[in-house]
């Protein structure tokens, strides 16, 4: 359902504009990036996966896209993602500056497994790096709303509301 939308802002991003970006830098986030992936199905089975990623700095500004080179069996698509956040890291230590923190958002709910595997390639460029993973639930029970005298009852992006110390709902779009 967001496939238009991302393909819109990836376009807009490529061609030189810059979207949006935040007043300030995030504190604890050198590196966003979205994680993604194309499935080549053949009668309802998952034959190959090629992933790609979009990267942002602490600002929210959209830096670079980077693919992998060439689609891989789908038990294999973690080591194929490590292998593309490896070279993602190396470009931007590169360019800019040793990576401290990192936040990976994923569309599926990955396993600690899975999780794991993917971080080592990061890892293996910059071993101090701290990841988080990112899932956004779009389908949660939660909605967030203003309730002071002046408000109009919208929440305001990033507005959060800890649930659990891994766990927190957030307003994305106000």
């Amino acid at each position: 359902e967001w496939k238009d939308y991302n393909f819109a802002l990836d376009v807009f991003a490529k061609t030189g504009f810059v979207p949006w970006v935040l007043s300030e830098g995030m504190q604890n986030a050198d590196l966003f990036i979205g994680l993604s992936s194309s499935i080549i199905a053949h009668k309802g089975q998952r034959q190959r996966v090629i992933g790609y990623a979009n990267v942002f700095d602490d600002f929210g500004r959209w830096l670079f896209y980077q693919g992998a080179s060439a689609a891989v069996s789908y038990e294999h698509r973690n080591a194929m993602f490590a292998t593309l956040l490896g070279k993602i890291t190396q470009d931007y230590q590169a360019k800019r500056r040793k990576l401290q923190w990192v936040q990976i958002h994923h569309s599926a709910k990955l396993q600690r497994d899975d999780q794991h595997e993917i971080a080592q390639g990061i890892l293996r460029e910059a071993p101090e790096a701290e990841i988080s993973f990112v899932r956004i639930n779009e389908r949660n029970a939660f909605r967030l709303f203003d309730d002071s005298p002046r408000g109009d009852g919208v929440a305001a992006r990033g507005t959060w509301i800890m649930l659990s110390p891994n766990k927190f709902v957030l307003a994305t779009t106000g």
